[in-house]
């Protein structure tokens, strides 16, 4: 398994006190290491395997991260990839202020690590839809704002070099919901995709890892959510939701095309009191 040991030794001390509200008496002092914004020392975390069998420790040999994620302030579990031999370990890390991140990749038994890839971004790098790696072929699905607009990149691990871009758009990709290496095909979800259609909405997709072959699978007014199948992509069940509190149950075959559907009446009993569905509006500016 993979752990994190943290060091906070030089972390700036806070301290907070506690007065009694009901009762007179005397106030109380506690404090804890909190780095405040500007602090020039953070917590830092260094990154150990643990063979669970032998009890055996390595260290690896990186340098201490900040205690960050690709997405948020705290550290993710989703940001460690496993090969499916536990022999290599991919690990993302990301600089204090999110305007640096890098993916490396570590070698379990011995804790020698490479760095494959890095991306910097001006402002600052959150992934909305985590990332992935492909250890058969080698490979790193990775997500970017690098053109204003979330997208899913393909980068050859040996190399870091980039591939092909996945998805395309003035759109943000917000999910990634299956890779399938075999077929090289990846499901996801996007927002503001659909002409004409609120950008809150999400709607699924699929494409080919080249790129090539983006199917919209829920092209219907409202959000979706979707649920492929356990035993493969064949099938692919969503709901919709529109403004009108209307549900539809739906499934999609392996061309995203709807291959049937039903109409659920749960909603009915919320018109007969007097529900009000929300409504959807545009916010201008303010007349001068």
């Amino acid at each position: 398994l993979v752990a994190t040991r943290q060091d906070g030794r030089l972390v700036g001390f806070m301290s907070l006190v506690s007065t009694p509200v009901d009762t007179v008496g005397d106030t109380t002092l506690r404090g804890h290491r909190f780095p405040l914004a500007g602090d020039s020392v953070v917590a830092m975390t260094s990154r150990v395997v643990v063979d669970v069998a032998t009890g055996k420790v390595t260290r690896l040999q990186m340098p201490p991260d900040v205690h960050r994620g690709t997405l948020g302030d705290d550290i993710s579990m989703t940001d460690y990839k496993w090969s499916p031999d536990a022999t290599q370990l991919a690990i993302a890390s990301v600089s204090r202020y999110h305007k640096h991140v890098w993916v490396s990749i570590a070698d379990v038994a011995t804790g020698a690590v490479r760095k494959v890839y890095q991306e910097d971004a001006a402002t600052q790098y959150e992934s909305f839809t985590g990332w992935d790696v492909l250890w058969d072929t080698n490979e790193l699905v990775w997500f970017s704002q690098r053109s204003n607009w979330g997208q899913l990149y393909l980068y050859d691990l040996t190399t870091g070099q980039r591939k092909n871009q996945i998805t395309t758009g003035d759109d943000a990709v917000t999910r990634i919901e299956r890779i399938d290496p075999k077929t090289r095909t990846l499901w996801y979800g996007a927002n503001g995709r659909e002409p004409g259609q609120d950008p809150y909405f999400r709607h699924y997709y699929r494409v080919s890892l080249d790129g090539t072959h983006d199917v919209s699978l829920t092209p219907d007014v409202g959000t979706h959510s979707i649920q492929l199948s356990p035993s493969g992509p064949t099938l692919n069940l969503a709901h919709e939701d529109n403004l009108d509190s209307q549900r539809n149950l739906g499934v999609a075959g392996r061309r995203g095309l709807c291959a049937g559907g039903i109409k659920a009446d749960s909603h009915r009993s919320l018109l007969e009191e007097s529900y009000r569905a929300a409504e959807s509006c545009r916010l201008g500016s303010l007349p001068p």
